[in-house]
C-alpha cells in the first residue's frame, strides 16, 4: 500500500484542532501547506476550522446524510486523502476538546472512508515549550479507532512539536529564519510524503 504512489499526486488533508480566529494551529497548517507546495504537491485541503460546528456528544451524533458544509469538508478532505495531518494546540497538557470531539463523532463505520488506507501524522502546537502531549494523545486515540475497527492505515510514530510557534512562523505560515525549526518541519513532512 505504501511506497508506490506518485509523490506529486499525493492527496493531503490538514485538520486544524482549533476554531479560534488566527490561531497558531492554523498558522502551522499554513506552514505545512507552503512546504508541500514547494515540493510541487498541489492536492492539499484544509477545512476552515473557524466554521467548526461538530456537536459534542451530549447534543447528538453525526449522520452522514445530514452533514453541514464544514462537516462535509472535513469528511471529504480526509476520505479523499492519502496523508492526513491532525494538528492540535496544547490545552492543559493534552489535545483540544475540538479535535477529540471530531474523533468521537467521525469515529464510526459510517465514516470508514476517513480511516481506511491512510497515513496519519500528528503535531502539537504551542507558543512555548509544548506540543508533545497533544500529538501523542491524538496518535493514541486514532490508533485505537483504526485498530478497533480493523482499518488498514498507518499511525505514524513520528510526531512534531511546534514549539515557540509565533517566533518560528509569521501569521501566513512563512518561516522567520529559525533553522532548527525549519529542518524539523522538513524532516516531519519528508517522513510522511517521501518514505511512507
Amino acid at each position: 500500500m505504501y511506497g508506490y504512489r506518485n509523490i506529486l499526486m499525493t492527496k493531503v488533508a490538514i485538520i486544524i484542532g482549533s476554531s479560534r480566529e488566527s490561531s497558531n494551529t492554523a498558522r502551522f497548517a499554513k506552514a505545512i501547506k507552503i512546504n508541500l507546495e514547494a515540493r510541487q504537491i498541489s492536492h492539499i485541503r484544509i477545512p476552515d476550522a473557524r466554521m467548526y460546528d461538530i456537536p459534542f456528544l451530549n447534543k447528538g451524533s453525526l449522520s452522514i446524510k445530514t452533514l453541514t458544509p464544514y462537516q462535509s469538508e472535513v469528511y471529504d478532505s480526509v476520505a479523499q486523502a492519502d496523508v492526513v495531518f491532525f494538528l492540535s494546540p496544547e490545552y492543559n497538557w493534552t489535545m483540544s476538546a475540538e479535535i477529540l470531539n471530531l474523533f468521537h463523532q467521525f469515529g464510526s463505520k459510517d465514516f470508514s472512508k476517513m480511516w481506511e488506507g491512510k497515513t496519519f501524522a500528528f503535531a502539537g502546537v504551542s507558543t512555548g515549550r509544548g506540543g508533545k502531549m497533544p500529538a501523542i494523545d491524538m496518535s493514541r486515540v486514532v490508533g485505537k479507532l483504526v485498530g478497533f475497527f480493523g482499518f488498514k492505515s498507518f499511525i505514524s510514530p513520528k510526531i512534531f512539536e511546534s514549539q515557540f510557534t509565533t517566533k518560528a512562523l509569521d501569521p501566513n505560515g512563512s518561516n522567520l529564519g529559525n533553522e532548527g525549526y525549519d529542518k524539523g518541519l522538513d524532516d516531519f513532512i519528508d517522513y510522511h510524503i517521501n518514505t511512507i
